[in-house]
C-alpha cells in the first residue's frame, strides 16, 4: 500500500472514530435537562465563526508531501432547532495553504460552501457534510468536500473537527487532504 493511501486512510479512520464517539455519547441520556439554545433568545437561526488550522497532505500529478492549512470560517446555521432533518447552510472560508508542490511556498484560498448539518437531540453536537468551490489564488480552481462535527462547548463557543479534501482541477490535478481543528463562537442574531 502506498504511503499516500495509508496516510489518507489514517486521517479518514480518525475522523470516522471521532464522529462515532460523538454519536455514541449523544445517545447517552443527559444527567440533567439542558435548555435549548432558543431559550437564551438567540432565535431559530444562529451565525457562527471559527478559526481553523491543521496538518495536510498533498497527493496528485505532481510530487506530494506534508503541508498545512489555516484560516477563518464564517457561516450560518438555519433552523437552530435542528433535529427535524438535515438543514443546508452557507459558509465562507478565507485561509492559507502551503507549502505546495511546484515551488509555491504559500497560497491563499477563498471558499463558498454549502454545509448540510443536523443537531443530535438533547446535545450541542452538530454532525455535517460540506462541499463547495474554492479559489486558490496562485494555484487555481478547486472543489472541496468532507465530513465533520461541531461540538457546542457551552452556549456560546464551539469546537469543530473536520476532514476536508481540496481537489485542484486546473493545472496539475492535486488533492490537498486536511485534518482541521477549529475554535469559534456562535453569534446571536
Amino acid at each position: 500500500m502506498s504511503p499516500i493511501v495509508m496516510k489518507t486512510s489514517s486521517l479518514a479512520t480518525l475522523l470516522i472514530f471521532v464522529i462515532a464517539v460523538a454519536t455514541v455519547s449523544a445517545q447517552t441520556p443527559p444527567e440533567a435537562p439542558q435548555p435549548d439554545r432558543d431559550s437564551y433568545g438567540l432565535g431559530t437561526d444562529c451565525a457562527y465563526e471559527n478559526f481553523f488550522a491543521g496538518p495536510s497532505f498533498t497527493a496528485g500529478d505532481s510530487i506530494g508531501g506534508p503541508t498545512f492549512t489555516g484560516g477563518v470560517t464564517i457561516g450560518q446555521y438555519f433552523a437552530r432547532t435542528l433535529g427535524k432533518g438535515i438543514t443546508p447552510s452557507p459558509q465562507f472560508e478565507f485561509g492559507i495553504v502551503g507549502p505546495l508542490p511546484g515551488g509555491k511556498a504559500i497560497d491563499g484560498l477563498a471558499s463558498l460552501d454549502m454545509m448540510f448539518a443536523n443537531k443530535v437531540p438533547n446535545r450541542s453536537v452538530y454532525p455535517f457534510l460540506t462541499g463547495g468551490y474554492t479559489r486558490m489564488f496562485a494555484t487555481g480552481n478547486a472543489v472541496n468536500f468532507g465530513p465533520g462535527v461541531d461540538f457546542g462547548k457551552d452556549d456560546e463557543h464551539l469546537i469543530r473537527i473536520e476532514l476536508r479534501d481540496y481537489y485542484l482541477f486546473t493545472g496539475p490535478q492535486q488533492h490537498v487532504l486536511s485534518l482541521r481543528i477549529g475554535f469559534g463562537k456562535f453569534i446571536a442574531d
